[in-house]
């Protein structure tokens, strides 16, 4: 599944920071380590799928300018994200942002439908506009002017 986001922001909490594992990232990490658990999030984000492949953490290690130590400790140490078959992501996030897509999904479906409902409407009111204009009003060769004779 290519990353299908069309929003620049990701929703969270505003008391995520008092979440009982926050907390204890903060506890150990202090706000260095909640700097790298939200960095992480905005990197998930902008993933395919929305997870990431855990042996290429020295890329985020490099990006970030935090030790890779540092990095795998947020990962793995309390809680925040799941591991599977050699990826990390956060379910929480994920939840988060399927329901969006979901959203947008169905809001470009109901669009889709309304336009397309709306051009043949438009699409006959048009014909039928221009019809009763040229009925009723014709343009003078000459001058461009319009008259009130029909054609």
């Amino acid at each position: 599944m290519k990353n299908k986001l069309t929003s620049k922001y990701i929703s969270h909490d505003i008391n995520a920071r008092m979440d009982i594992k926050m907390l204890r990232l903060r506890k150990k990490l202090g706000a260095e380590g909640y700097g790298i658990f939200w960095m992480l999030i905005e990197i998930l984000a902008s993933q395919d799928e929305f997870k990431f492949f855990l042996d290429e953490i020295d890329l985020i290690s490099d990006e970030i300018k935090v030790s890779k130590k540092k990095i795998l400790s947020v990962i793995q140490d309390f809680d925040l994200f799941k591991i599977e078959n050699g990826y990390f992501f956060s379910e929480s996030l994920n939840s988060r942002l399927n329901k969006y897509l979901e959203k947008v999904s169905k809001l470009k479906s109901n669009a889709n439908k309304r336009w397309k409902k709306v051009d043949n409407d438009n699409a006959n009111a048009m014909q039928m506009q221009c019809n009763c204009i040229t009925k009723d009003v014709s343009i003078h060769a000459r001058t461009g002017r319009a008259t009130g004779k029909s054609e």
